[in-house]
């Protein structure tokens, strides 16, 4: 089964902060470059695969490393709940990435508003200049590295998945411009 967009309906009316979707694309199809000054810019951004997550259940955290060489190195992670997640799109999702070892994301930020899906507010995830080969082909792209399946427990608790997805970066991710 190819993967499709895994999408969700979030009514609410508040919308504070975190992550509200990710759009992931394969190695080849996107084309990347990154400023000095950390802006991010995508030329080439072919068919995007789009993951919602669940309103206020998603976030991004980037930690910064150093080892006793020169080298420092920003470990990222995307982690988010998604109700409801079938099966045959968490294994459609497991095989794009292991197909496509050079996946890049943009990450989609809640800003406060549902006005528009700008990137205004997005990062370059799994894509820098240090540790890319090309400018469409990097050398750690994004993985799919736990999955916590969950039956919920309360009346307004729902079936669903938390998934965490994690790269290694040699820069501070890129924001778009």
């Amino acid at each position: 089964m190819a993967l499709t967009n895994i999408l969700v309906t979030n009514e609410e009316h508040f919308t504070y902060g975190g992550v509200k979707y990710i759009e992931l694309v394969a190695g080849g199809g996107y084309s990347c470059a990154v400023t000095d000054d950390g802006v991010a810019s995508t030329s080439t951004w072919t068919t995007p695969v789009r993951l919602e997550f669940e309103k206020e259940t998603a976030k991004m955290t980037i930690n910064s490393s150093h080892n006793d060489t020169t080298f420092r190195g920003f470990e990222v992670t995307i982690e988010g709940y998604f109700p409801s997640l079938k099966v045959l799109n968490l294994q459609a999702l497991e095989n794009f990435l292991d197909e496509n070892q050079s996946v890049v994301a943009k990450v989609f930020m809640w800003d406060g508003s549902d006005s528009t899906d700008s990137a205004t507010n997005a990062w370059l995830i799994g894509w820098d200049n240090v540790t890319a080969n090309a400018v469409d082909n990097t050398l750690h792209g994004l993985r799919l590295s736990s999955i916590e399946f969950d039956s919920g427990a309360a009346l307004s608790d729902q079936n669903g998945a938390t998934l965490k997805f994690s790269c290694v970066m040699g820069m501070f991710p890129g924001r778009l411009a």
